[in-house]
C-alpha cells in the first residue's frame, strides 16, 4: 500500500539537554523547513523524544490544537504545570478513530466527579516538601495505618446512555481524555431521583431531559476545564475550531483465557500456587509435541482461515498438504517449524505471558452511586456494589465464580492484588 508522507509532524530523539533546550526555545530547520517544539507525551519523555510541528502548520492550526486558548490566556488565569500542559497538548496526536455516529457536543455536559473521604487501613507513604520546594519521601511505610483519604471515585470516568456507543471506551478530543461507560442515567431520574436537574462544573443548573443530554463527562476528563468560563465557552471553542470527539479504543469482548504479565508474576503474594499457575503452559507444551491437530491449530496451520499475508498463505498451503498426507508432519522443514514455534512459546512463558482464566477490560466506578450524588444530592452515596466487591456480567453468568482478582498495569506492588467477592444478580 502507498502511504502519504506527513512532513507537518516530526518526532525527534534528542540525547543532549543543551540541544533540546535550544530546539525548544528557537526551533530547528529540517530540509529547509522551520519546525517548532509542540509537545512531549509521558512515553516520549522517557525515551528522550519530543514532537515538532512545521511552523506554518502550527500557526495556521494553533486555535484548533489549543482549543481556542493561548499561552497568554493560560498564564493570565494563573498558569499551570508545564509538564502537564505539554502532555495535554499531545492528546490530539493519540491514535483514535471517529465513532460511527458523531458525538454531538450539545448533547453533552461536564460535571464535577464524585469525591468522598474513605477511612481504611493503608500503607501510608509520607511525602514532604523541603525549603527549596523539592518533594521527598519522609517515611517509608513499615506497617499498616488507618487513614482518612479523599478519593475521587469517578477519576477519568464518565457515562453515556446505552446505545450511543457500542461499548465502554476511551475517548480523545481537545483536552479530553478518559473512559466512558454505559449507564441509563435518564431511567435513574425517572425511577429513583424523580429529578432531572444536575449542576454542571461551573454551578449552572441543567435539565438533562429538556437539553436531551446523552453524555456526562467529569472535570477529571477535561484537563483544562478551569481555563474556560463555562461549558458554553468550551463548546463555542470546540465548534469554532471544528473539533470532534474520537475513540481511542473500545473495551475488549470477554474471553475465557488471557495472558498474564511479568509484572504480576514479580509481585505475587507469598503462598500462591506457582505450580497451578504453570499447569496450563506445561500441558500446552506437552500437547504441541503429541497432538497433531492441536499443533496445527495453535500454529495457524489450518486451511479454513482467511489469509491476509504471505505467511498465512504459506501456513494454509502446509495445512492443506497435511490434510491430504498427515505423514508430512515428519518432514524436516515442518519439524523445524514446529520446534521453532515451541521454543518461541517457551520463551514467551518464561517472560510471564502465561495463559490464565480471565480477560482484560475497563473497570467502571459505581455509576449508580454517581447518579445518587448527581441527581439526589447525596454526598455519601451507597451505590450498588458493597465494599470489597466487584460486579462482572461475564463471570456472573457463569454461575460458579465466587471471587475475582482485579489487576492493572503498571503494577508495582503485591498490595495491588485486589481480591474481590463477585456480586451476584
Amino acid at each position: 500500500a502507498d502511504y502519504q508522507l506527513l512532513d507537518e509532524i516530526v518526532y525527534m530523539e534528542i540525547y543532549h539537554n543543551e540541544i533540546m533546550e535550544q530546539i525548544i526555545k528557537k526551533g530547528v530547520m529540517i530540509a529547509d523547513k522551520e519546525y517548532v517544539f509542540y509537545s512531549a507525551t509521558t512515553g516520549q519523555v522517557r525515551n528522550k523524544t519530543i514532537t515538532l510541528l512545521k511552523k506554518t502548520f502550527y500557526n495556521s492550526h494553533k486555535d484548533n490544537l489549543l482549543v481556542g486558548l493561548t499561552e497568554e490566556t493560560i498564564n493570565n488565569l494563573g498558569g499551570m504545570n508545564v509538564g502537564k500542559f505539554i502532555s495535554y497538548t499531545a492528546l490530539p496526536l493519540s491514535s483514535s478513530v471517529l465513532p460511527d455516529h458523531e458525538i454531538d457536543i450539545d448533547r453533552c455536559i461536564l460535571v464535577k466527579g464524585l469525591e468522598t473521604v474513605v477511612t481504611d487501613t493503608v500503607k501510608f507513604i509520607d511525602i514532604q516538601k523541603d525549603d527549596k520546594g523539592q518533594y521527598y519521601v519522609a517515611d517509608v511505610p513499615t506497617e499498616h495505618l488507618e487513614k482518612s483519604i479523599e478519593i475521587e471515585h469517578t477519576d477519568g470516568a464518565g457515562m453515556f446512555l446505552p446505545g450511543e456507543l457500542p461499548s465502554s471506551c476511551q475517548i480523545r478530543s481537545g483536552y479530553f481524555k478518559g473512559a466512558m461507560f454505559p449507564f441509563d442515567f435518564r431511567a435513574f431520574t425517572k425511577e429513583v431521583s424523580h429529578n432531572a436537574v444536575v449542576i454542571d462544573a461551573w454551578g449552572k443548573e441543567v435539565d438533562i431531559e429538556q437539553e436531551d443530554i446523552r453524555f456526562i463527562f467529569t472535570t477529571s476528563q477535561l484537563k483544562m476545564w478551569k481555563m474556560y468560563s463555562s461549558w458554553d465557552a468550551y463548546k463555542k471553542a470546540f465548534k469554532d475550531n471544528g473539533i470532534r470527539i474520537s475513540i481511542n479504543s473500545y473495551a475488549n469482548p470477554p474471553k475465557d483465557i488471557v495472558n498474564f504479565a511479568y509484572q504480576y508474576l514479580q509481585t505475587l503474594p507469598y503462598g500462591c500456587d506457582i505450580e497451578g499457575i504453570c499447569d496450563r503452559p506445561k500441558k500446552d507444551i506437552e500437547k504441541m509435541q503429541t497432538d497433531l491437530e492441536y499443533t496445527k491449530e495453535v500454529m495457524g496451520l489450518t486451511s479454513d482461515e482467511e489469509e491476509d499475508d504471505n505467511k498465512k498463505m504459506s501456513n494454509a498451503i502446509i495445512a492443506e498438504a497435511l490434510n491430504i498426507y498427515p505423514q508430512l508432519i515428519y518432514d524436516s522443514y515442518i519439524q523445524n517449524k514446529i520446534k521453532s514455534f515451541i521454543r518461541a512459546k517457551k520463551r514467551s512463558y518464561r517472560a510471564g505471558k502465561i495463559p490464565l482464566k480471565g480477560y482484560y477490560s475497563y473497570a467502571s466506578p459505581d455509576m449508580y452511586a454517581f447518579c445518587e450524588y448527581l441527581f439526589c444530592g447525596d454526598k455519601k452515596p451507597q451505590g450498588l456494589v458493597p465494599k470489597n466487591h466487584v460486579y462482572n456480567k461475564y463471570f456472573d453468568d457463569k454461575g460458579t465464580v465466587e471471587h475475582l482478582i482485579c489487576l492493572r498495569s503498571p503494577h508495582l506492588s503485591n498490595y495491588e492484588y485486589g481480591k474481590r467477592d463477585l456480586v451476584k444478580t
